[in-house]
């Protein structure tokens, strides 16, 4: 009985040994896969590069800044007079929507000062002083706010017999302001 007994408890002993190293064995099992893998991919970045720029290549083949080629822009010196007559005649066959289009935009640019510019009394001849009062109007013509020298800028240079006296500067705030009206 004894017999029995050793050899049933060596037996369940054995089975125990091997499902405890068989948990051991299998996180080593998962560290060497997960080890192979990246190896694989650092192994075979080379084709990856390679890849890559082979479709690159193939890209450039068939857009570049020359003629191309292969693809469908190798006669683009072809079709561009047939391009741009057929944008001439859009252009022209929508011109009223273009008119439109531009008076509702020019709208939102109209500039209606509160203060009255009107160019001084001259008998023939404008003085430096008349200019400078002329320019001084102009100016107070904007309403105040904001500062000048932003990206947003609009600058208006005047000139007069081709040399240019001074320049008005319309930033953003200024613009919002006469849009609404100075309110």
């Amino acid at each position: 009985m004894s017999n029995v007994y050793n050899a049933v408890k060596g037996g369940f002993d054995n089975v125990k040994n091997f499902m405890g190293n068989l948990a051991s064995e299998a996180f080593n099992w998962g560290k060497d896969l997960i080890s192979g893998i990246v190896n694989g991919i650092n192994n075979c970045i080379g084709w990856v590069t390679d890849a890559a720029s082979n479709v690159g290549n193939a890209i450039r083949s068939f857009l570049h800044f020359s003629v191309p080629d292969e693809g469908p822009l190798t006669d683009y010196e072809k079709w561009m007079p047939d391009f741009m007559k057929g944008l001439a005649n859009g252009i022209e066959n929508s011109r009223g929507m273009i008119k439109s289009a531009i008076k509702n935009v020019s709208a939102d640019m109209v500039v209606n000062p509160h203060a009255e510019v009107t160019a001084p009394a001259s008998d023939g001849g404008v003085s430096q002083t008349d200019l400078t009062e002329l320019i001084t109007a102009i100016k107070g013509a904007f309403p105040k706010g904001g500062t000048a020298g932003g990206s947003g800028d609009i600058v208006i240079p005047v000139y007069v017999g081709g040399t240019m006296l001074d320049e008005i500067i319309v930033n953003a705030q200024q613009r919002a302001n006469l849009r609404s009206g100075g309110r």
